[in-house]
């Protein structure tokens, strides 16, 4: 982890183009978005909290962006659990 975890304004914080995995405009995006200089994981569901957690370059994706229902408690359980 580079140890950048937030809560993210979620689908704003999206990039590049989907190309593996299902999305509805403005309803689910889920799999893996691909950008110039590398790729995302994201599970978002529509009008829910999000985090965002930016990762090491030796991760296999740059950030992670995944719907949570409590952000805050996501965010202090990730920082817990890695000491970042």
């Amino acid at each position: 982890m580079a140890g950048k975890t937030r809560r993210s304004p979620s689908w704003e914080a999206l990039r590049g183009i989907r190309l593996a995995g299902t999305g509805l405009p403005g309803v689910v995006v889920l799999g893996t978005r691909y950008f110039k200089s590398g790729r995302d994981f994201v599970a978002l569901l529509a009008r829910r909290p999000a985090v965002r957690v930016e990762l090491t370059d030796e991760a296999p994706y740059a950030q992670l962006l995944v719907s949570v229902p409590d952000p805050d408690s996501t965010v202090a359980a990730i920082r817990g659990a890695t000491g970042v």
